[in-house]
Protein backbone atom coordinates (compact mmCIF):
# COMPACT_ATOMS: atom_id res chain seq x y z
CA UNK A 1 0.00 0.00 0.00
CA UNK A 2 1.39 3.29 -0.90
CA UNK A 3 1.87 6.15 1.49
CA UNK A 4 -0.77 8.21 -0.29
CA UNK A 5 -3.46 5.50 0.02
CA UNK A 6 -2.60 4.91 3.64
CA UNK A 7 -3.01 8.62 4.41
CA UNK A 8 -6.23 8.74 2.43
CA UNK A 9 -7.67 5.74 4.30
CA UNK A 10 -6.69 7.17 7.69
CA UNK A 11 -8.12 10.54 6.62
CA UNK A 12 -11.48 8.92 5.79
CA UNK A 13 -11.49 6.99 9.08
CA UNK A 14 -10.65 10.18 10.95
CA UNK A 15 -13.32 12.16 9.04
CA UNK A 16 -15.88 9.45 9.69
CA UNK A 17 -15.03 9.38 13.40
CA UNK A 18 -15.20 13.18 13.65
CA UNK A 19 -18.55 13.22 11.80
CA UNK A 20 -19.88 10.51 14.10
CA UNK A 21 -18.75 12.37 17.23
CA UNK A 22 -20.14 15.69 15.92
CA UNK A 23 -23.45 14.01 15.08
CA UNK A 24 -23.66 12.50 18.54
CA UNK A 25 -22.76 15.78 20.24
CA UNK A 26 -25.18 17.80 18.11
CA UNK A 27 -27.98 15.31 18.82
CA UNK A 28 -27.30 15.56 22.55
CA UNK A 29 -27.23 19.35 22.41
CA UNK A 30 -30.46 19.40 20.39
CA UNK A 31 -32.05 17.10 22.95
CA UNK A 32 -30.77 19.29 25.75
CA UNK A 33 -32.39 22.32 24.10
CA UNK A 34 -35.57 20.44 23.21
CA UNK A 35 -36.00 18.82 26.60
CA UNK A 36 -36.94 21.94 28.63
CA UNK A 37 -39.50 22.96 26.00
CA UNK A 38 -41.07 19.52 25.96
CA UNK A 39 -40.90 19.34 29.74
CA UNK A 40 -42.78 22.63 29.96
CA UNK A 41 -45.35 21.29 27.50
CA UNK A 42 -45.86 18.18 29.61
CA UNK A 43 -46.23 20.27 32.76
CA UNK A 44 -48.79 22.43 30.97
CA UNK A 45 -50.69 19.32 29.86
CA UNK A 46 -50.63 17.96 33.42
CA UNK A 47 -52.02 21.26 34.74
CA UNK A 48 -54.70 21.18 32.03
CA UNK A 49 -55.72 17.64 33.05
CA UNK A 50 -55.88 18.73 36.69
CA UNK A 51 -58.04 21.72 35.73
CA UNK A 52 -60.34 19.42 33.74
CA UNK A 53 -60.59 17.04 36.68
CA UNK A 54 -61.59 19.89 38.98
CA UNK A 55 -64.18 21.13 36.45
CA UNK A 56 -65.68 17.64 36.13
CA UNK A 57 -65.70 17.26 39.92
CA UNK A 58 -67.46 20.61 40.28
CA UNK A 59 -70.09 19.58 37.71
CA UNK A 60 -70.60 16.31 39.59
CA UNK A 61 -71.03 18.16 42.89
CA UNK A 62 -73.80 20.19 41.26
CA UNK A 63 -75.58 16.94 40.40
CA UNK A 64 -74.65 16.59 36.74
CA UNK A 65 -74.22 13.26 34.96
CA UNK A 66 -70.49 13.29 34.26
CA UNK A 67 -70.07 9.72 32.98
CA UNK A 68 -69.11 10.78 29.44
CA UNK A 69 -66.79 13.47 30.76
CA UNK A 70 -65.02 10.95 33.00
CA UNK A 71 -64.51 8.60 30.04
CA UNK A 72 -63.02 11.47 28.02
CA UNK A 73 -60.91 12.54 31.00
CA UNK A 74 -59.53 9.00 31.26
CA UNK A 75 -58.65 9.12 27.55
CA UNK A 76 -56.85 12.43 28.10
CA UNK A 77 -55.01 10.86 31.03
CA UNK A 78 -53.91 7.99 28.81
CA UNK A 79 -52.60 10.50 26.25
CA UNK A 80 -50.70 12.29 29.00
CA UNK A 81 -49.24 9.01 30.24
CA UNK A 82 -48.16 8.11 26.70
CA UNK A 83 -46.58 11.56 26.35
CA UNK A 84 -44.66 11.04 29.60
CA UNK A 85 -43.46 7.63 28.44
CA UNK A 86 -42.34 9.06 25.09
CA UNK A 87 -40.57 11.92 26.86
CA UNK A 88 -38.72 9.59 29.21
CA UNK A 89 -37.65 7.37 26.34
CA UNK A 90 -36.21 10.38 24.49
CA UNK A 91 -38.88 10.64 21.78
CA UNK A 92 -39.49 14.35 22.32
CA UNK A 93 -41.34 14.89 19.06
CA UNK A 94 -44.04 12.32 19.86
CA UNK A 95 -44.15 13.53 23.46
CA UNK A 96 -44.90 17.01 22.17
CA UNK A 97 -47.60 15.76 19.80
CA UNK A 98 -49.25 13.66 22.49
CA UNK A 99 -49.14 16.54 24.99
CA UNK A 100 -50.75 18.86 22.42
CA UNK A 101 -53.44 16.29 21.66
CA UNK A 102 -54.05 15.85 25.38
CA UNK A 103 -54.48 19.61 25.86
CA UNK A 104 -56.98 19.81 22.97
CA UNK A 105 -59.02 16.97 24.48
CA UNK A 106 -58.86 18.55 27.93
CA UNK A 107 -60.03 21.94 26.64
CA UNK A 108 -63.12 20.25 25.25
CA UNK A 109 -63.72 18.51 28.57
CA UNK A 110 -63.44 21.76 30.53
CA UNK A 111 -65.87 23.52 28.18
CA UNK A 112 -68.36 20.65 28.38
CA UNK A 113 -68.06 20.47 32.18
CA UNK A 114 -68.74 24.19 32.52
CA UNK A 115 -71.74 23.88 30.18
CA UNK A 116 -73.06 20.89 32.14
CA UNK A 117 -72.64 22.74 35.43
CA UNK A 118 -74.53 25.72 34.02
CA UNK A 119 -77.28 23.42 32.70
CA UNK A 120 -77.62 21.68 36.07
CA UNK A 121 -77.77 24.99 37.91
CA UNK A 122 -80.46 26.23 35.50
CA UNK A 123 -82.46 23.03 35.98
CA UNK A 124 -82.13 23.42 39.75
CA UNK A 125 -83.42 26.98 39.60
CA UNK A 126 -86.34 25.86 37.42
CA UNK A 127 -87.15 23.06 39.89
CA UNK A 128 -87.00 25.49 42.80
CA UNK A 129 -89.35 27.91 41.00
CA UNK A 130 -91.76 25.05 40.28
CA UNK A 131 -91.65 24.00 43.94
CA UNK A 132 -92.35 27.55 45.09
CA UNK A 133 -95.28 27.81 42.67
CA UNK A 134 -96.72 24.46 43.76
CA UNK A 135 -96.38 25.38 47.44
CA UNK A 136 -98.05 28.76 46.85
CA UNK A 137 -100.97 27.19 44.99
CA UNK A 138 -101.30 24.49 47.64
CA UNK A 139 -101.33 26.99 50.49
CA UNK A 140 -103.85 29.17 48.66
CA UNK A 141 -106.18 26.21 48.09
CA UNK A 142 -105.80 25.21 51.75
CA UNK A 143 -106.61 28.74 52.91
CA UNK A 144 -109.71 29.01 50.70
CA UNK A 145 -110.84 25.51 51.73
CA UNK A 146 -110.35 26.49 55.37
CA UNK A 147 -112.45 29.63 54.99
CA UNK A 148 -115.24 27.77 53.20
CA UNK A 149 -115.12 24.97 55.74
CA UNK A 150 -115.26 27.44 58.62
CA UNK A 151 -118.31 29.13 57.12
CA UNK A 152 -120.04 25.80 56.71
CA UNK A 153 -119.11 24.55 60.17
CA UNK A 154 -119.95 27.88 61.81
CA UNK A 155 -123.44 27.87 60.33
CA UNK A 156 -123.94 24.21 61.22
CA UNK A 157 -122.75 24.78 64.81
CA UNK A 158 -124.87 27.91 65.18
CA UNK A 159 -128.04 26.12 64.02
CA UNK A 160 -127.32 23.19 66.31
CA UNK A 161 -126.61 25.45 69.27
CA UNK A 162 -129.82 27.37 68.73
CA UNK A 163 -131.80 24.12 68.73
CA UNK A 164 -130.24 23.11 72.02
CA UNK A 165 -130.99 26.29 73.95
CA UNK A 166 -133.55 26.04 76.65
CA UNK A 167 -137.02 27.07 75.68
CA UNK A 168 -139.21 29.07 77.92
CA UNK A 169 -142.45 27.29 78.63
CA UNK A 170 -145.47 29.40 79.44
CA UNK A 171 -147.11 28.52 82.54
CA UNK A 172 -144.28 27.65 84.76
Amino acid sequence: MSFHRKNLASFFVLAFTVALVLGFVSRMSLQAYAQPDESAKLAEAENAVLEAFLAVHSAQDQGGNVTDLVVRLNAAGELLAAANIAFRSGDYYNASLLADECMVEVDGIVNDAVALKSEVESAGIDMMNLSILAASVGLSVLFVAGLLGWRFLKGFYLRRSLRMRPRVVKGN
